[in-house]
């Protein structure tokens, strides 16, 4: 599970973060399966499946989503998952 602990908000009436929210909350998830360990990953089907050749440790997924004012990255591997956020 991943989650967003930041989201800069620009005063509009319906705001990218309550429409980010919106989407996050009723997103189809999807399932990861990593061959190696085995491990499996649920995220949202509006982001995109990075290619592993981003990165050379066996193991490692990675999941990002973009936008005009955020992207939003999902790494997993064997140590853990971790979120990355960016406005």
């Amino acid at each position: 599970m991943a989650s967003i602990d930041f989201i800069c908000s620009f005063g509009n009436e319906r705001t990218d973060e309550k429409l980010f929210a919106r989407k996050l909350n009723e997103a189809t998830m999807l399932t990861y399966q990593d061959l190696d360990f085995g491990f499996t990953v649920r995220y949202p089907s509006f982001f995109i499946e990075q290619p592993d050749t981003l990165d050379n440790n066996v193991g490692y997924a990675r999941f990002s989503y973009g936008d005009y004012w955020a992207n939003v990255i999902l790494k997993c591997s064997p140590s853990g998952i971790t979120t990355s956020f960016f406005v």
